[in-house]
């Protein structure tokens, strides 16, 4: 604890014939032990085994970073998956062969309605050969909504075509984006628990299973419903892939790379960005395109013999043979000296608190600074999250080339 004490410094101060001695400067004096005054911050034992950054930390943060790449897909895919394509109120199926969809929408929807029709538009004004337009319609001037609907699908199929979200349904293709934010959401506060409790590694692989799981699966469901269902629980692993991945990532590292890492494992999202709608142009329909984005994912399964469980979480749990199997082979990597000593490296890990059992996420409201900090933290960043992804998921409502819009917001990342 460092005290300040005053001490008297001898100034003379005319008054008479007499001079004082006033306390004028504060000298700053440290009651610390040396010892303890020189070890500001907690030893790294991790970092002096295996060392801040090297060879190893370098491939293992370039691969942890490619897992961003397919939840940037997934979140970025139903951009492309819900595009509105023209459509019109369903021709009657006996007049299909001989009324094209342009010669329909002349003489069915008023004005430029395309979720209504001429109330007494009947199949019996139009027969084959007759002069077009029928003569005698319409007879009223009232309308009634649609029931059934044709789409230009020349450009590609969409959901919102498989689905009829149009005119009155069409709220529901932003409440299915909500449902994936929503999983966005929560998977971000549970994930990190669960992390917490079974490791980063375990966490990272499931979530990524999951997520090939999730997003075959959606490729192939016929119904709306379940769909909504299934991107809430795509969102909620994605978030889970992204969070373990970053996690482990910065626990790797030592030293003044933690922050050259945490900014580093962010940047495939721009290129998630530019690729995706690459894809997209390319591939215009929705189920094919659902499954394009998601079994590339497979390829990182792989990683399970490549990526190891945090060195750091290991220690926190005393999990000692793990702790040197990693520490071994992160050693040898990096050409340091390999540790054999299991007792020693555990020895200076710094103990386990007997009160910290009952840390969680109620200890960031315990106190009214820390209550007021995490508040804060929390306005700011649904604040940025919501601006940021209000404007990324909307790339369509801005006109123009969606595809090139896209790509040019992925090349401009405001993040980067």
């Amino acid at each position: 604890m460092t005290e300040v004490h005053f001490t008297q410094i001898p100034l003379r101060i005319l008054r008479g014939n007499d001079f004082e001695r006033l306390p004028l400067l504060p000298k700053m004096s440290d009651s610390r032990p040396k010892d303890e005054a020189q070890q500001d911050e907690e030893e790294d034992v991790v970092a002096d085994v295996i060392g801040e950054f090297g060879s190893w930390q370098l491939r293992l943060t370039f691969l942890l970073a490619m897992f961003n790449i397919p939840s940037t897909w997934h979140i970025m895919a139903y951009t492309f998956q819900s595009l509105e394509r023209p459509f019109w109120c369903a021709r009657y199926d006996s007049i299909r062969d001989f009324v094209t969809p342009d010669m329909w929408r002349n003489v069915s929807q008023p004005g430029n309605s395309s979720c209504e029709i001429w109330s007494d538009l009947n199949e019996t004004l139009f027969t084959s050969g007759t002069p077009w337009p029928p003569t005698g319609m319409p007879v009223s001037e009232t309308s009634r909504p649609c029931t059934q609907w044709e789409y230009d699908e020349r450009n590609g199929t969409t959901l919102v075509a498989e689905w009829n979200l149009v005119c009155d349904r069409a709220v529901l293709v932003n409440v299915a984006e909500m449902t994936f934010l929503t999983g966005v959401a929560i998977g971000g506060l549970v994930s990190g628990m669960i992390s917490d409790k079974f490791g980063r590694k375990r966490t990272l692989l499931i979530s990524v299973f999951a997520q090939i799981v999730f997003g075959t699966v959606i490729s192939f469901n016929p119904w709306f419903e379940l769909f909504l269902v299934i991107r809430f629980f795509l969102g909620f692993v994605s978030v889970s892939v992204v969070f373990s991945a970053f996690v482990l990532c910065m626990e790797l590292v030592g030293g003044k790379w933690r922050t050259i890492s945490g900014v580093s494992y962010l940047f495939p999202v721009p290129l998630g960005y530019i690729t995706v709608a690459g894809i997209a142009y390319v591939v215009r329909e929705w189920r094919i395109l659902q499954l394009t984005v998601t079994l590339p994912a497979i390829t990182l399964l792989a990683a399970i013999w490549v990526i190891p469980e945090s060195p750091r979480w290991l220690l926190a749990m005393r999990k000692q043979d793990r702790l040197m199997e990693v520490l071994k082979r992160a050693a040898a990597s990096n050409k340091l000296p390999i540790p054999n000593d299991p007792e020693k490296i555990l020895a200076k890990a710094p103990p386990q608190e007997k009160g910290n059992e009952g840390v969680g996420v109620a200890t960031l409201f315990k106190t009214a600074q820390i209550r007021k900090i995490s508040l804060i933290l929390y306005v700011v960043w649904f604040a940025l999250y919501m601006v940021y992804y209000g404007l990324v998921l909307n790339l369509s409502s801005i006109g123009d080339d969606i595809y090139l819009n896209t790509a040019i917001s992925g090349g401009k990342n405001p993040l980067f």
